[in-house]
């Protein structure tokens, strides 16, 4: 036999890392529907796991049950999941609050 040697392989990872985006830049809801839904994409690498925080924040609509009720939370996309959606339910109230703002949504 001759003698042993050894090589050193080194593998590159090319996955692109993951980027989470809303399918939208804004988003519309009859007052009278149960629920808006916000879809929330990952772009990139599918591989392993990817978590994200929520919460809602500002906009024409009146949160803590007024408009519409969210508490704070998270998506968890799993290996290969690339779409999650987030509901958010919203209150029909009798108050008129008139159309929103040019380029805000409700």
């Amino acid at each position: 036999m001759g003698a042993k040697s050894a090589a050193v392989l080194t593998i590159t990872d090319d996955d692109v890392a993951p980027t989470l985006l809303f399918s939208a830049a804004s988003y519309t809801v009859s007052e009278a529907s149960p629920k808006a839904t916000i879809t929330v994409k990952r772009t990139g690498s599918l591989a392993g796991q990817v978590s994200v925080a929520y919460a809602a924040t500002g906009g024409t609509a009146l949160g803590g049950g007024t408009d519409y009720t969210l508490t704070p939370g998270g998506l968890t996309f799993g290996p290969g999941v690339a779409v999650l959606a987030l509901s958010i339910p919203v209150v029909n109230d009798t108050l008129d609050e008139g159309d929103p703002d040019p380029g805000h949504s409700r």
